[in-house]
């Protein structure tokens, strides 16, 4: 999730590892932070899921625009979509948007580089890894 203000930008994977590969578990974070968001918010959202089933409805008293990622859609080397996804956000908007990032540990580090790249602000970001790739 990315917020300008007001703004915020949530790219997340819902990606898990063995037999949690579709848990929903950023769902409830992500959906709380829309709800809680004051009007006058406009939040980015990209969520990369499984497929179109997994969608669910995000509403609150901001504006939300919400990017939902199909990973059945992928071509074999699509695994990086929700990566570039977020590079090509944060190219658009300005230091003072707050960041919100939780996804694979592999594909958390290379955010947290290209954030460090750009200067940003610490405070201004949570990037965390919600699980890691079996390999």
């Amino acid at each position: 999730m990315i917020a300008t203000p007001p703004t915020v930008l949530v790219p997340t994977s819902l990606k898990m590892p063995a037999a949690r590969k579709h848990d929903e578990s950023a769902l409830p974070a992500i959906a709380r932070m829309v709800e809680e968001a004051p009007a006058g918010v406009t939040m980015k959202v990209s969520i990369e899921i499984e497929n179109a089933g997994e969608e669910q409805q995000l509403q609150g008293k901001g504006l939300v625009k919400v990017g939902w990622l199909h990973r059945s859609s992928y071509a074999s080397d699509g695994r990086h979509q929700l990566v570039d996804r977020v590079k090509a956000a944060l190219e658009t908007v300005g230091n003072d948007t707050f960041v919100w990032f939780a996804a694979e540990k592999a594909d958390v580090r290379t955010i947290k580089r290209d954030l460090a790249g750009r200067k940003r602000d610490r405070k201004r970001q949570y990037v965390a890894w919600y699980w890691e790739k079996d390999e």
